[in-house]
């Protein structure tokens, strides 16, 4: 007597192992597919908070170089012109701001005359220290150094000063007017703009306190 046998008698342990083995890998892609992707959108994200960073630092440096009191006779402002510190007298802006996230370096409703520093700082940054700069003095004493990060990942940063004859020097002579002043950063970058230069206003003003 035959007994006729069902095809649909359900799967074997190798087609199971097999459908196991697909599953395994199709996860294995997804998930690397995934961690790609992530990936590109960090790095993505990381690049244009450093462009936003590089823009509007480069754009504080420009409002505040510009303004600066070097060899101007009628104006008895501090300066230090070396090759990796620059300290001189400007004004800030109302609302100015040196980066991204920072807050507002001056709150009153017109210029305020200042005392800058630039320069890099041991944690490998571009950094502005500034204080206020009244009656030809800092108010030292009265109001301590703010400071302010304008650049990140920065290796070394080089100042080099423009004379009257067009030369360009390590550092500006006493009493001599500085008609430019350049600046090349180098880093972590990619910098956008590592070299910096930078036309002084000359015969700016502000009203004094």
């Amino acid at each position: 007597m035959k007994h006729e046998t069902s095809g649909d008698g359900g799967f074997t342990l190798l087609e199971v192992l097999v459908v196991l083995v697909v599953f395994s890998l199709l996860q294995l892609a997804l998930w690397e597919g995934l961690h790609l992707g992530l990936a590109a959108w960090k790095r993505q994200v990381a690049g244009s908070a450093a462009l936003e960073q590089q823009v509007t630092a480069e754009a504080a440096l420009r409002r505040l170089i510009a303004r600066a009191q070097i060899g101007d006779p009628e104006v008895d402002a501090p300066v230090f012109c070396g090759e990796d510190r620059f300290l001189f007298v400007s004004s800030l802006d109302p609302g100015s701001r040196p980066g991204p996230g920072v807050v507002s370096l001056s709150q009153k409703s017109e210029p305020q005359p200042v005392e800058v520093t630039i320069g890099r700082d041991r944690a490998h940054r571009l950094v502005m220290r500034w204080r206020p700069w009244i009656s030809g003095e800092a108010l030292a004493g009265e109001e301590p150094y703010r400071e302010a990060v304008l650049l990140d990942h920065v290796d070394t940063v080089t100042f080099r000063y423009q004379m009257r004859d067009g030369h360009w020097l390590a550092h500006c002579p006493d009493g001599l007017p500085v008609m430019a002043v350049r600046l090349h950063i180098e880093g972590v970058g990619p910098f956008i703009q590592p070299d910096i230069a930078i036309n002084i206003i000359t015969g700016h003003r502000w009203e004094r306190d």
